[in-house]
Parts: structure tokens; C-alpha cells; sequence
């Protein structure tokens, strides 16, 4: 019973935060930039800024913004990039834990807690980067 009220529960949060979150993600940009200096530092006028350029990753250091929703931006950009490399291996992690646990219930359990910890830190960490574009749109920030 509880595990069927937790699951409608999330599933009607993922659907509101859905909802509210695919209207934001609609933005003007100003164009391609050339390279991770100009995404990073040139933001254009009537948009959010440029793209970053094609086949490159560009991280911007939280201390090149300006404004607050730039440097909440930049910070969740940081936490988000760091998450979507270390989630992985902590899914492989748990997944070893899982295997080598011989049937030992500590081990089944602490593998099951790696996973799903690791999963629900994930989420929480995609739910804030899109809590940025949100606020941008409540507060009307550009």
C-alpha cells in the first residue's frame, strides 16, 4: 500500500514538474559560438546567449557570471556535468556489490542502497537544473 502511494505521488510530481518545465526550456539563443570563451563570457542581446560550439564541452566557471541566475546557472552546471560522470560508476559499483554478495542479505541490502541512493541523488540533481529555468521565468529574467 505504501509502496503504490509513493509511486502515484512521484508520478504526479514528475508529471506537474513536466509541465512546468517544458515551457521554459523554449528560449532564444543568439547563435554558435566559436568557441568556449565566447559561450561562456558573450551573452547576446534578446536571448539566453549562444550555443556552445558542435563536438565541444564547455564548462563555465561560476565566477565569470554577473547575475545571480547566472551563477545558480553555472553552479548547477557544475554539480550536473561532476553527476553525470560519477553516476554511472556508482550504478557499476553497486551492480558489483549486488553480484559478489554471495546471498548475504548486508551485502544485497547495501548494494540495493548504493543503487538506489545513487538514483535518487541523480534526480535531485536534474530537478535543480531545471528549478534554474523555472525561476528564470517567474522572476522574468531574460
Amino acid at each position: 500500500m505504501r509502496k503504490r502511494l509513493f509511486y502515484s505521488v512521484f508520478s504526479a510530481f514528475v508529471l506537474v514538474y513536466a509541465l512546468l518545465l517544458i515551457p521554459s526550456l523554449v528560449f532564444a539563443v543568439c547563435g554558435t559560438a566559436s568557441n568556449c570563451e565566447q559561450y561562456c563570457n558573450n551573452p547576446c542581446e534578446g536571448g539566453l546567449g549562444y550555443n556552445p560550439p558542435s563536438g565541444t564541452l564547455c564548462i563555465c566557471p561560476p565566477t565569470s557570471a554577473t547575475n545571480v541566475e547566472t551563477v545558480l546557472e553555472n553552479v548547477t552546471n557544475y554539480i550536473f556535468w561532476i553527476a553525470t560522470a560519477i553516476t554511472p560508476v556508482l550504478i557499476i559499483i553497486g551492480a558489483f556489490f549486488f553480484m559478489a554478495s554471495g546471498g548475504e542479505y548486508e551485502k544485497i541490502t547495501r548494494a540495493k542502497h548504493i543503487i538506489t541512493y545513487t538514483v535518487i541523488g541523480y534526480t535531485i540533481i536534474l530537478l535543480s537544473r531545471g528549478l534554474v529555468y523555472i525561476l528564470r521565468d517567474i522572476l522574468g529574467a531574460p
